[in-house]
């Protein structure tokens, strides 16, 4: 029986299997990135774009990853200007 209030989605065992596949099993192998020099204007876009809450953000040469920009830093930033 599930709770009042509680969502149900569906066979708790099936919903513990699909919480317990390891990360990179469901990861997104091809993330979207800007590189450290980038503006955040080009950060922004690529969220818009693509429906997304956060980018990457890697060395342009090396491709190793060095920080991730969020829409909730993008607001951070914005804030005082609102």
């Amino acid at each position: 029986m599930v709770p009042n209030g509680v969502a149900y989605f569906g066979d708790p065992h099936e919903i513990q299997q699909i919480l317990d596949q390891p990360v990179g099993e469901v990861m997104n192998r091809a993330p979207i990135s800007v590189n450290p020099g980038s503006e955040l204007r080009e950060a922004v876009d690529l969220m818009l774009d693509h429906k997304i809450g956060a980018v990457t953000v890697t060395e342009p040469d090396s491709q190793e990853l060095v920080g991730i920009v969020t829409y909730v830093d993008v607001l951070r930033v914005a804030r005082p200007f609102l």
